[in-house]
């Protein structure tokens, strides 16, 4: 899905690669892995200014990506993918630097059904943060990009379920999940 903003653009490419029921009968609206590498390979040509994957990918509760997950990776970067912001684990993975993109294998889940009853590795997540600026310049036309990535964990106050950010976070657990975020995130 092509997004644009003022004078930027951003592609965004997000399906998933499983399902944890049967596919439906009338399956709009979801995309299946070999439909989102058909789109990046048809459109390598006609990039955005950032070009972001989604994908919903790798094994629950598994804290490291499994290799065909970086294959994969490895494959959409090599077709002009900017940014691979994946998840599915339910806990958050590492990242790498593949040439000039960035994958974040998982960040953890964003929603959580009962996050008081989840053991604290799968109540840490993250959202990444992209900063894009262009040079629009005839002369020196580029594009930059960062990104910060911002340790969430699902804490259960007396009322509700609610995200906080770790810094804020009441829970117990919260040291130990800081450790966890410095492990996997070093340069965050």
């Amino acid at each position: 899905m092509l997004v644009r903003t003022g004078c930027l653009s951003i592609d965004f490419y997000a399906w998933t690669q499983w399902l944890n029921r049967p596919l439906p009968a009338d399956s709009l609206g979801v995309c299946r892995q070999p439909q989102a590498l058909s789109w990046i390979d048809a459109t390598q040509d006609e990039r955005a200014d950032l070009t972001v994957a989604l994908p919903h990918w790798g094994y629950e509760f598994i804290h490291t990506p499994r290799n065909a997950d970086r294959q994969l990776a490895s494959y959409m970067t090599e077709r002009g993918v900017d940014v691979i912001a994946g998840h599915h684990s339910h806990v958050i993975q590492p990242a790498e630097i593949l040439g000039s993109a960035a994958c974040f294998y998982s960040l953890g889940g964003l929603v959580q059904g009962r996050a008081a009853a989840l053991r604290w590795p799968v109540r840490l997540g993250a959202i990444l943060a992209i900063d894009v600026s262009l040079n629009l310049s005839k002369q020196n036309p580029r594009r930059q990009w960062g990104y910060e990535v911002i340790p969430i964990v699902h804490d259960q106050g007396c009322d509700a379920h609610r995200l906080s950010l770790l810094k804020n976070a009441s829970t117990r657990m919260r040291e130990r999940m800081r450790q966890r975020f410095r492990e996997v995130y070093p340069n965050a």
